[in-house]
C-alpha cells in the first residue's frame, strides 16, 4: 500500500482572496489541485490535463494526504503554482492577471520595506493588500461609474478629474501600488465620498473639492 506524506492545512489570505494552503513536515508548501480548479474555474474533470498542458506532458503531481479529502490529492508545489499562474496570466486569464498584480505589488512593497529596514509584519501586509484592492474596486463602483452617469464620456475628462483629485490628496499619478496603507485608505474614502456626493446631485468638481478638503 502506497503511503503519502501528511500535509497541514492553513488558510492563506491574499487580500480578499482565500486559499487552503498545504505544508508538509519539511516546510514545503503546496496547493491541492481542487483548490486550483476552484480558483481559476477549471473543469474538475480536465484540471490535470489543463495543468499538464502548461507544465509539460511529463510533469508529475505530488500526492499528499490532507483533511480536505479522505484520499490523497494531487498537489502543485508552490514553485510550480507560480509557473502556472504566470502562464495563465500570459494567456489572458483574468483571475490570474488580477492575482499576479496583487502579488507583484506585495512583493515589491516587502522588498523595499526590507531594504529600508521598515517593519512590515503579517497584519500590515494583509491590511495593505486589502486597502489596495478596495481602492481599485471602489474606483469604478463609486467614482468612474458616477462620473459616467453624470455625463463624462471622454477619457480626457476622467483623466483630468482623477489627476486633480489625487493632486489634492498629495498623490502622484500612477503611484497607487506604492502608497502606504494610511494613504490608500484616504484615497478609497475620498473616491467613495465623491461618488456618493455626485449621485446625490452635486456637480463633480464641487463634490471633489468638498471631499478632498475633508480629508486634508
Amino acid at each position: 500500500m502506497v503511503s503519502y506524506l501528511r500535509a497541514e492545512l492553513a488558510t492563506v489570505c491574499i487580500g480578499s482572496l482565500k486559499l487552503e494552503g498545504l505544508m508538509i513536515e519539511n516546510g514545503t508548501f503546496g496547493i491541492a489541485v481542487p483548490q486550483i480548479c476552484s480558483l481559476f474555474r477549471f473543469d474538475k474533470n480536465q484540471a490535470s490535463r489543463a495543468i499538464k498542458s502548461i507544465m509539460g506532458a511529463s510533469f508529475q503531481f505530488d500526492k499528499w494526504n490532507t483533511t480536505l479529502n479522505p484520499k490523497a490529492v494531487n498537489v502543485l508545489l508552490l514553485s510550480n503554482f507560480e509557473l502556472v499562474l504566470f502562464e495563465l496570466a500570459i494567456k489572458q486569464n483574468p483571475i490570474a492577471i488580477d492575482l499576479s498584480r496583487t502579488l507583484m505589488g506585495l512583493s515589491l512593497q516587502q522588498l523595499f520595506s526590507d531594504a529600508f529596514h521598515v517593519k512590515f509584519e503579517t497584519e500590515e501586509r494583509q491590511a495593505w493588500i486589502f486597502s489596495r484592492d478596495r481602492s481599485k474596486t471602489t474606483f469604478k463602483k463609486y467614482l468612474t461609474d458616477s462620473l459616467k452617469a453624470y455625463g463624462y464620456t471622454e477619457n480626457w475628462q476622467y483623466g483630468k478629474f482623477i489627476h486633480e483629485m489625487q493632486a489634492g490628496l498629495g498623490i502622484e499619478d500612477g503611484t497607487r501600488d506604492d502608497l502606504d496603507n494610511e494613504t490608500l485608505v484616504k484615497l478609497t474614502t475620498t473616491q467613495e465620498s465623491i461618488g456618493l456626493a455626485i449621485e446625490m446631485g452635486l456637480e463633480p468638481y464641487e463634490a471633489m473639492r468638498r471631499c478632498v478638503n475633508r480629508m486634508n
